[in-house]
């Protein structure tokens, strides 16, 4: 998993201008003076009820994985339940897509595809095939919006809990074999069971 440890916390009260539109957003997001500010901004600007969701997904092409870490991340914060509904559900979001009026003068206006939607598959995408810290986000941010297993299934193929699960279980027995590594009678004892295994 990557390093993130040098994560500053942010330093001065967190006191943000109101945000009106995406562009405030990313206004603030590149003001932001270390990494604590920029999760403090990131987290309060998903609590708010009137949520910029379309700054909120433009983090999703990011490729800074911290970046895109955040933006994944997220909209597991977003405090507005109405919103949050319509994101497990896939369903059209006011503000977000595109007028009805506009969808319905396309020539095709069944292959429109929603936002929502949109969202939910690059967290699927990131769940199974992103870095380890990326997969971590997005399988958190898909139980935090409850999917239901009908709707998660057609994208992931395993349930978010597994893939967190078998992520943090690798991190843990990486770290225990560092641990073993790191003194010499552990690791002589774990280097002579697996001996003693093998000649079974």
């Amino acid at each position: 998993m990557s390093d993130f440890s040098g994560i500053q916390p942010p330093s001065g009260g967190g006191k943000f201008p109101p945000i009106q539109k995406g562009n405030d957003f990313f206004d603030q997001f590149l003001k932001c003076r270390n990494d604590g500010e920029r999760i403090e901004l990131v987290v309060k600007t998903a609590q708010r009820p009137d949520v910029p969701l379309k700054a909120l997904e433009e983090l999703l092409n990011y490729r800074n994985q911290f970046d895109l870490t955040l933006g994944l991340q997220s909209f597991g914060y977003i405090g507005n339940q109405d919103i949050r509904k319509k994101l497990a559900n896939l369903d059209y979001i006011d503000g977000l897509d595109e007028s009805l009026d506009d969808i319905y003068q396309r020539r095709d206006p069944d292959s429109y595809k929603c936002h929502s939607k949109r969202i939910f598959e690059k967290l699927s995408q990131e769940a199974q095939s992103g870095s380890e810290l990326t997969r971590l986000s997005a399988a958190w941010t898909i139980q935090q919006l409850k999917y239901t297993p009908m709707i998660s299934g057609k994208f992931l193929f395993k349930p978010a809990e597994d893939i967190q699960r078998q992520i943090i279980s690798e991190n843990l027995k990486r770290l225990n074999d560092r641990y073993l590594l790191n003194d010499i009678i552990r690791y002589r004892t774990h280097l002579t069971s697996k001996k003693r295994v093998q000649a079974f």
